[in-house]
C-alpha cells in the first residue's frame, strides 16, 4: 500500500465521504443502529482507502452509490419530484462515474 493522490474530483470527494461516513457511523452507534453504523463506517473506510491506491475499493463504493441511485429513483416516483433529491441522484451518479474512471486508469 502506498499513499497516492487519486486525482480528479476524487481528491475532494473522498475526504468528504470519509468524514461523513465516520460521522454517520458515530451517530448511528449512539442511537443503537449497529447495521447502519457498519454501513456508514465501511463507506468512510473505503473512501479513505482510495488514497492508498487500492483499486478494488471502487467496487463496493460503486455498489453503494448505485443502490443509492436506485432507491432515490424509486423515491422520485413514489414521493414526487424534488430538486434536492434530483441533485443527490446526479451527485451519486457522478461519483460512480469518477470511481469507474479512477479504477480503469492505468497505474503511472
Amino acid at each position: 500500500m502506498r499513499f497516492k493522490n487519486p486525482g480528479g474530483n476524487l481528491v475532494w470527494m473522498t475526504p468528504l465521504f470519509t468524514l461523513a461516513g465516520c460521522f454517520l457511523a458515530f451517530m448511528n452507534v449512539r442511537e443503537g443502529s449497529i447495521g447502519f453504523a457498519v454501513l456508514y463506517g465501511s463507506l468512510g473506510l473505503f473512501s479513505a482507502l482510495v488514497w492508498f491506491d487500492l483499486k478494488w475499493v471502487a467496487i463496493p463504493l460503486m455498489i453503494y452509490f448505485s443502490l443509492a441511485i436506485i432507491s432515490g429513483s424509486v423515491m422520485l416516483f413514489v414521493v414526487g419530484f424534488s430538486m434536492m433529491l434530483l441533485s443527490k441522484l446526479v451527485l451519486a451518479g457522478y461519483t460512480v462515474f469518477e470511481l469507474w474512471e479512477w479504477r480503469n486508469r492505468p497505474d503511472g
